[in-house]
């Protein structure tokens, strides 16, 4: 079993697949009287596949919602921390020397937890309940209304914010696993009509060319990997010529 490597831009290996399938209406009985398996199921298989490519796309619009929620996330981060400043300037103010209250709020353990919102949206909802306890005495004292109102809300925002995240982090591997399986199965068809094409149009230099892969032949490597650049993102993925 001979494996190879070619690096192919998305687009390209799409436009590079439909152009085959439209050859493929002139030359299919040229490559069945060669070899009977390339046939016309051979090709509705390849047509089949290439729609079903064609309708997953790319996965840039995800991509872009996922780093649009990376920053939602981080300015909920940065409210967090806004409002955990106000609140603990007022309970050092009212409870210098309550270490006990201080703990209530998380004095001494906010820096640790703001380092992920995994950590810091517990906190947060934690907060929630300590201010209502102590409510009055800080509002009191000169917390905003605002300030005491808006812990909860923010950690709720900020754990749904989360979870859809992650949530969609999660759908997106699933998808890009299928996609890379389809072009697999693509490729896998492509390259046994690019071999037979190099002895059925071996006197026809012209045709024989259209059924060559768009790559750059620097581009090949060792590293028996089929590269398909998906937009900015890479998708490797095995292949085998059989």
């Amino acid at each position: 079993m001979t494996k190879i490597s070619i690096s192919i831009p998305y687009a390209d290996f799409q436009e590079y697949t439909d152009t085959i399938i439209q050859y493929l209406t002139e030359d299919l009985t040229k490559f069945t009287a060669f070899d009977p398996a390339l046939n016309e199921t051979t090709k509705t298989t390849l047509v089949s596949l290439h729609n079903t490519s064609l309708n997953s796309g790319s996965d840039r619009a995800e991509m872009a919602r996922i780093s649009e929620m990376t920053i939602e996330i981080n300015l909920l981060m940065n409210r967090s921390k806004e409002i955990f400043t106000h609140i603990r300037y007022f309970v050092l103010k009212l409870y210098k020397n309550r270490p006990d209250i201080q703990k209530e709020f998380g004095l001494n353990t906010f820096r640790n937890v703001m380092r992920s919102q995994s950590k810091l949206i517990p906190f947060m909802y934690e907060l929630a309940k300590v201010i209502e306890k102590y409510r009055t005495q800080l509002v009191e004292a000169g917390l905003s209304e605002e300030i005491a109102n808006d812990v909860r809300p923010t950690a709720e925002t900020l754990n749904a914010t989360n979870t859809e995240q992650e949530t969609r982090k999660n759908a997106r591997k699933v998808s890009t696993v299928d996609r890379s399986e389809i072009r697999a199965q693509i490729y896998d068809i492509l390259v046994k009509f690019n071999e037979a094409a190099g002895i059925v149009f071996a006197n026809d230099p012209i045709r024989r060319q259209r059924y060559q892969f768009p790559y750059n032949n620097n581009k090949k490597n060792n590293d028996n990997n089929t590269t398909i650049d998906e937009d900015d993102q890479t998708i490797e993925e095995q292949m085998s010529q059989n």
